[in-house]
C-alpha cells in the first residue's frame, strides 16, 4: 500500500466512530455493486473492515481481561473467586437456556444427552460456544448466501470465533469432530447427533441399544462382563485374575447428506427451508443410522447387531428355513442366560409378528395372546417390531447391555454454491452438504440370542 492510499485509508477509517456505522457502511456498498468494487468504495469496504476487526478484538481482550480476573467484569463474584463461572457452569446455564427457547424445542432428555458433552472442559466449551443463540443466526446467514457472513452483527461475529477456536482446539489434539477449514458446525440446537429422540426413532434397536454421545473418533466401552469376582474369607489371598480386559474400540464412520434446491427456491422459500433444516438432517440421519444398526458391515460402515453375531454361536441356524411359531420362542428364550433374562426384550419384523399372533394352542386359544395388543408382549417380555430385519428371524436378550451405538457429537454442513450436471455445466441450483460420525458394536455377544430361519440364514 503506498502511502498516500495509506492515509486515504487512515482517512477514511478515522470517519467511522462505531461498529454499527461501519456495518451499515459494508451493507450499502454490497447492495450498490454486484461485481468489483471500484477505487473509493474498495477503499471505504477496507475502512470499514478493518475498524471492525480492530474494534472486536479490543472487546475480546476485554472480555478476556474481565474473566481473568484482571478488571472487574459481569463474571466475576465472591462466591465463584477471579476466574468466575466456571466453563461448565457456564454450558450448564447455555443449556438451560436452550430448553426455554422455543425456536427448536429441546426437551429435557435431549438437554440430559447434551449435558453428557459437559463433563471435560473441552467438551463443556464446545456447547457452550455451539448453543450460543447468537452463533446459531450466524450459521443461518452464512448458509443463506455466498456474503451471508456480511450481515453479521458484533455478537454473531465474536460467537463465529468462538466456535471456531474450540474447533482449532480440536484439530490441534487429533479430534476428528471439529470437521473441515470450509465447513459450518451445525448448531448444537439442531445437531442431529445429539437431537434423535428414542419417542420419534423408527428403529428399535437405538431405542433397547446402550447410547452414547462422545467427543472424538473412537469410543472404548467396559462392561460387567470384564469384572471378576469372588468370596473370600479372612485373610484369604485374592484370586489370580489376570485374564486383560478384553476391550471392543467403536470407531466412527461418516455419513453425509446432500440437499439440493433451485435459485428460484431460494429467492422465494430459503428462510422457511432453513427453519425446516434441522427436521431433514435429523431424518436423514435416523434412517441411515437404522439400517447399519442391524447389517452394517462393520468395515465401510458402522457393525451392525446381526452382523457382528452372524456364524457366532448366539445364532440358530435350522437346516431348512422357516419357523415353528409352537416351540422356537420358548427354545430361544430359554438358551438366554439367567443373568440376562430380567431386561431381555424380543425384535421381529411385522410379518413373523402376525404369524405369532395367529398361533393357537390345541383347543383353539391364542398361543401367545399378548402379542397383538397395542404394546405386544410374548412370552412375558416386551416384543419390538424391527421392520429392516427378515421375516422368520427373532431376536431375544438384553439389547443393552450387547450392544452400544455412539453418536459422536458435531455435525458439520458445507455450502456448494453451484452444483454440476452430466455436462459439466451448472444445473441453476445450490447444495448443501452435511456430514457427522456415527458408530455401533457388538459389547457382549451372550447377552442376545437369535434364531434365524429366513432363506439367507439357511
Amino acid at each position: 500500500m503506498s502511502p498516500r492510499t495509506s492515509r486515504r485509508h487512515e482517512s477514511a477509517e478515522s470517519e467511522i466512530t462505531t461498529i454499527e456505522e461501519a456495518r451499515e457502511i459494508l451493507a450499502e456498498i454490497h447492495r450498490r455493486n454486484d461485481g468489483e468494487l471500484d477505487g473509493a468504495d474498495r477503499e471505504r469496504w477496507t475502512a470499514a473492515e478493518s475498524f471492525i476487526q480492530t474494534a472486536e478484538t479490543r472487546m475480546e481482550h476485554l472480555k478476556h481481561l474481565a474473566r481473568s480476573g484482571s478488571i472487574d467484569g459481569p463474571h466475576r463474584s465472591p462466591q465463584n473467586g477471579a476466574q468466575g463461572f466456571s466453563v461448565r457452569d457456564e454450558a450448564m446455564r447455555s443449556i438451560e437456556a436452550a430448553t426455554k427457547d422455543r425456536s427448536f424445542a429441546i426437551d429435557s432428555r435431549s438437554a440430559e444427552r447434551i449435558e453428557q458433552l459437559t463433563t471435560t472442559p473441552l467438551g463443556a466449551r464446545w456447547t457452550r460456544a455451539g448453543l450460543s443463540p447468537k452463533y446459531t443466526t450466524a450459521f443461518f446467514k452464512a448458509l443463506g448466501s455466498e456474503r451471508g457472513h456480511l450481515l453479521w452483527d458484533a455478537e454473531e461475529a465474536a460467537a463465529f470465533r468462538e466456535v471456531e477456536a474450540v474447533r482449532q482446539e480440536m484439530r490441534s489434539m487429533g479430534v476428528t469432530g471439529a470437521g473441515t477449514e470450509g465447513a459450518f458446525q451445525v448448531p448444537v440446537a439442531i445437531d442431529p447427533t445429539l437431537r434423535l429422540d428414542t419417542d420419534s426413532v423408527t428403529s428399535p434397536i437405538r431405542l433397547l441399544a446402550d447410547v452414547r454421545r462422545v467427543l472424538g473418533q473412537e469410543f472404548r466401552p467396559l462392561t460387567s462382563a470384564h469384572v471378576q469376582s469372588e468370596w473370600l474369607g479372612e485373610h484369604v489371598e485374592v484370586g489370580d485374575h489376570t485374564e486383560p480386559i478384553a476391550e471392543h474400540p467403536i470407531r466412527g464412520h461418516r455419513l453425509s447428506s446432500f440437499i439440493t434446491y433451485s435459485f428460484e427456491y431460494e429467492s422465494s422459500g430459503i428462510p422457511n427451508f432453513l427453519g425446516e433444516l434441522h427436521k431433514l438432517l435429523l431424518d436423514g440421519y435416523e434412517q441411515l443410522t437404522a439400517e447399519s444398526s442391524w447389517d452394517g458391515n462393520g468395515t465401510t460402515e458402522p457393525e451392525g447387531l446381526y452382523t457382528a453375531l452372524f456364524g457366532g454361536s448366539s445364532v440358530d441356524v435350522p437346516d431348512f428355513p422357516g419357523l415353528d411359531v409352537d416351540t422356537q420362542p420358548y427354545l430361544t428364550q430359554n438358551s438366554l442366560p439367567p443373568r440376562f433374562q430380567k431386561n431381555a426384550s424380543w425384535l421381529a419384523d411385522l410379518a413373523t409378528i402376525n404369524n405369532l399372533a395367529q398361533a393357537e394352542t390345541t383347543n383353539g386359544s391364542p398361543r401367545y395372546p399378548a402379542v397383538g395388543d397395542g404394546k405386544p408382549v410374548l412370552l412375558r417380555k416386551s416384543l419390538h417390531e424391527h421392520s429392516i430385519q427378515p421375516s422368520d428371524v427373532l431376536v431375544y436378550g438384553d439389547i443393552k447391555q450387547a450392544f452400544t451405538l455412539v453418536d459422536f457429537a458435531g455435525s458439520f454442513v458445507e455450502r456448494v454454491p453451484h452444483p454440476f450436471g452430466p455436462g459439466g455445466r451448472p444445473t441453476g441450483d445450490r447444495g448443501l452438504l452435511l456430514w457427522a460420525r456415527h458408530g455401533s458394536g457388538l459389547v457382549i455377544e451372550n447377552a442376545v440370542r437369535v434364531y434365524d430361519g429366513s432363506p439367507q440364514g439357511s
